[in-house]
């Protein structure tokens, strides 16, 4: 290609590393550059345009997903200007007639048949794979992580502005149906990353969203993609908290490899349930878990021991010597929450070991935490655990003759 772009050296050190092929194009829609072994191959203008219009409302570095049941795109705003396609990836051997059956988003015969090509001469990759060389190309390009939270956002954006779901999403989807599982999923991420098991499991046996799903005519492709896409998101979250991608990997295409068996709408919760809850299970041990910044560990430690005291910034500042800004800035970095976000969550995660380990009432519970009012920690409480304190103290009590752990 005569035309060369600055991220160049970049997206080439990358294909040697992965050998995925991947094609450049800004918004025009022109090919900017392609790896090596497909310069000969044409994008087709149809799957420019549609690459385009897939990434309109997304921010750079957010990767988008165009998909079908088998063959994977994966879409990227290099900048304002530039985009990039990754793949196809495909985890199995493919005919043509079987991936011009699977593909139906995309738009003419010619487009298929040099998209087959390229799926020819590229490696068969497992999803997980492709997901974790994404992740380690943005980190090593961008020096930057991807946040389960902007994507989440992201899919909310782009369903709102667009009023259609998000690309992983089906399109004969019901906007209602995406709502749902956007606020579902909204509400599961932060117990996923919190390690929080038992509210976890009490949102979802109170969800109404098998319902929505069984209202919905969903095919078997659109189940995997809600799938996929959900999986994505609890392996981002436990990413963050600092689990390693070593780690997570195994999880990942494990449940990959499981969602053939996703049928209905009921195998689809039932397979999201069980990698939230391995999620969850993985997160726990992450929680005490020392930060990379000496300064955040200054103030988990005054936290957890002075959480009889109304604590402000400045508390923690003046404890570590330095200004309310190093703190905020040093917990937005290497924390997995904000100051006060945290300060609230230890002292519920003491009122939830005093309801169940103690006689104290609710009041002395408060008086002893600091709390403005009992009020107040009765509906900070309540949307920590989506259960009222003395509903958590009936379910979760141990006697003192009870020696279970619970």
């Amino acid at each position: 290609m005569s035309t060369k772009t600055h991220y160049e050296n970049d997206l080439l050190l990358f294909y040697n590393a992965t050998k995925i092929p991947f094609c450049v194009f800004d918004n025009t829609p022109k090919d900017l550059f392609r790896h090596p072994e497909i310069t000969s191959m044409e994008c087709s203008l149809q799957t420019m345009l549609q690459c385009c219009a897939r990434l309109k409302n997304v921010d750079c570095h957010i990767p988008v997903l165009l998909s079908s049941d088998t063959c994977f795109f994966v879409l990227l705003r290099l900048d304002t200007q530039t985009n990039i396609m990754f793949g196809p990836i495909s985890s199995v051997p493919l005919s043509y007639h079987s991936f011009c059956e699977l593909n139906h988003s995309i738009w003419d015969n010619s487009d298929m048949l040099h998209l087959y090509r390229v799926l020819q001469q590229s490696p068969q990759m497992s999803l997980s794979i492709l997901a974790h060389n994404i992740c380690l190309y943005l980190k090593l390009a961008f020096g930057e992580t991807i946040s389960a939270q902007e994507i989440l956002s992201s899919e909310i954006s782009y369903s709102i502005e667009s009023e259609q779901p998000y690309p992983v999403y089906p399109i004969h989807a019901t906007h209602k149906v995406v709502n749902q599982m956007i606020l579902l999923q909204k509400k599961l991420l932060p117990l996923i990353q919190n390690g929080d098991l038992k509210a976890l499991q009490y949102t979802f046996s109170h969800s109404h969203i098998l319902h929505l799903l069984q209202d919905t005519p969903f095919s078997t492709e659109e189940l995997h993609k809600l799938f996929f896409s959900y999986a994505t998101l609890c392996c981002a979250v436990v990413l963050e908290k600092g689990l390693s991608t070593e780690q997570i990997l195994p999880l990942f295409d494990s449940y990959v490899s499981r969602a053939v068996s996703v049928k209905t709408p009921a195998d689809l919760l039932f397979l999201c349930r069980q990698i939230s809850v391995d999620c969850c299970t993985l997160a726990v041990p992450l929680l005490d878990a020392p930060s990379a910044s000496e300064i955040v560990n200054n103030c988990l430690h005054y936290i957890r021991t002075h959480l009889n005291l109304v604590i402000h910034v400045s508390d923690l500042a003046v404890h570590c010597g330095t200004s309310s800004r190093t703190i905020t800035r040093h917990f937005a970095k290497y924390y997995s929450m904000s100051v006060n976000t945290c300060i609230l969550q230890e002292k519920l995660k003491e009122a939830a070991r005093l309801l169940t380990h103690s006689d104290m009432t609710l009041s002395e519970i408060s008086n002893q935490l600091a709390f403005s009012s009992q009020s107040h920690l009765n509906v900070a409480f309540k949307k920590r655990y989506m259960t009222t304190p003395q509903q958590y103290r009936i379910k979760n009590r141990i006697s003192s003759s009870d020696t279970s752990v619970i």
